[in-house]
């Protein structure tokens, strides 16, 4: 496999309680050569569709390349027509897990985004209500941290073949003003 050549998408709950941007889930999407991820948070889970339509179509236009295949869990979640329909139009094979596989790629990289965030809130001693802004915030930071999976590389670097640039990285919770 290469970039952008296959594709996982996870949809999962992320809290009871809204977050200040009303989301209640969040899909996460995770290039499986590269590991690159991208994460969205929802307010519903009727948008996820139109969510992977803009991020298929960013994928091929930043990278030049077709995305061959999508991984889903085996749930019921990502049989939706219209999903169907795009991948048939599009071209895209679509695999499905099996409902009770451990080791699914996506789901892994859902929950540790979780963790991270829940992590990152708990230290900065943040209300629950950012926890939109820190998710993007950790899956940032998990593209630019070197991973095992990938030969110590970062996602960051396989995917765009630019060194991630660690200047800009503050301590998470200091204080900042306007």
């Amino acid at each position: 496999m290469k970039i952008a050549e296959l594709i996982h998408l996870n949809v999962c709950r992320m809290l009871r309680f809204p977050s200040s941007k009303s989301a209640r889930y969040m899909l996460t999407v995770v290039d499986d050569y590269s590991m690159k991820t991208w994460v969205f948070v929802l307010r519903h889970k009727f948008d996820v569709v139109v969510r992977i339509k803009q991020l298929i179509a960013l994928i091929e236009k930043k990278t030049s390349k077709m995305i061959k295949h999508v991984r889903t869990d085996g749930s019921m979640k990502f049989c939706s027509k219209l999903l169907n329909e795009f991948c048939t139009n599009e071209g895209i094979v679509k695999h499905r897990t099996n409902a009770d596989e451990p080791q699914y790629v996506a789901e892994l990289m859902s929950k540790m985004l979780l963790e991270t965030t829940h992590k990152m809130l708990s230290s900065a001693d943040m209300v629950r209500r950012f926890i939109a802004d820190v998710l993007s915030t950790a899956c940032y930071l998990m593209n630019r941290s070197p991973s095992t999976t990938i030969g110590y590389g970062t996602s960051e670097e396989m995917w765009s073949s630019n060194v991630a640039d660690y200047s800009i990285l503050k301590i998470f919770g200091c204080p900042c003003y306007i």
